[in-house]
C-alpha cells in the first residue's frame, strides 16, 4: 500500500469540497450530503487521509447545508456594493476576499480582491505582515498555477516578519515543487 502525499491529500480534499459546493449551488442536497459523508470518512480527523483543510472548512460546509450559502452570497454582494463609497477601507476589502475564499470556497472570486489589496493598500497590516500575499499564493496553488504560487511563497519568505507565516510558506513552496514534479511540469525559472 503506497502512502499518499500531503499535497495529493489536500488536492483530493479540495476537489471534494468543490463538488459539495457545486452540488449545493445546483440545489442537489442529497448528492452533496453523500459527498460530504464520503469526505468525512476520507478526511476527518481520525481518517487515514486526514487534512487540516477539511477540518478548517467543514464548519462552512455544514453551514451551507443549513441554508446559509445563499445568505453568505447575498451578504458578500451587499458588501461589494459598498466598495465604491469606501474604496480605502482595507478591512472591508479583506472581509470580502476572505468571505469568497473561505466561506464561499471561491478562490477565483477572492483572488482579485486580495490582489487589489496588495497593489493599492501596501500600508495595510495584513499586507505588511505578508498574510495577503500568502493568501494569494495559496489561491494560485489551488488553481494549479504553481509557478505563481512558488513566486508568492518566496516573496512571503523574503518580506514577512511573522515567523510562522515564513515557516508555512517554505513548506508550501516545497509542496509546489513536489506536486509539479509529480505532474511532470517544470516550474523552475529558466536562466
Amino acid at each position: 500500500k503506497e502512502k499518499v502525499s500531503q499535497e495529493m491529500r489536500e488536492a483530493f480534499c479540495l476537489l471534494h469540497i468543490g463538488m459539495i459546493r457545486n452540488l449545493l449551488l445546483q440545489s442537489q442536497q442529497k448528492k452533496a450530503k453523500s459527498i460530504m459523508d464520503e469526505g468525512e470518512k476520507l478526511f476527518g480527523h481520525k481518517a487515514e487521509l486526514s487534512t487540516d483543510t477539511w477540518s478548517s472548512r467543514k464548519p462552512h460546509l455544514e453551514d451551507w447545508f443549513g441554508g446559509t450559502l445563499d445568505g453568505i452570497r447575498k451578504e458578500v454582494e451587499r458588501l461589494e456594493k459598498t466598495v465604491p463609497d469606501h474604496p480605502y477601507d482595507a478591512d472591508l476589502l479583506w472581509t470580502i476576499a476572505e468571505t469568497y475564499n473561505t466561506k464561499l470556497d471561491d478562490p477565483a472570486g477572492a483572488l482579485g480582491w486580495f490582489l487589489f489589496l496588495l497593489e493599492n493598500h501596501p500600508g495595510y497590516e495584513r499586507v505588511k505582515t505578508g498574510e495577503c500575499r500568502y493568501e494569494v499564493a495559496g489561491i494560485y496553488f489551488r488553481l494549479m498555477a504553481l509557478r505563481e504560487a512558488v513566486n508568492g511563497y518566496r516573496k512571503v519568505e523574503e518580506e514577512s516578519n511573522k515567523s510562522d507565516l515564513v515557516k508555512n510558506a517554505k513548506i508550501k513552496r516545497a509542496a509546489c515543487f513536489r506536486l509539479a514534479t509529480r505532474m511532470g511540469v517544470n516550474i523552475r525559472k529558466k536562466r
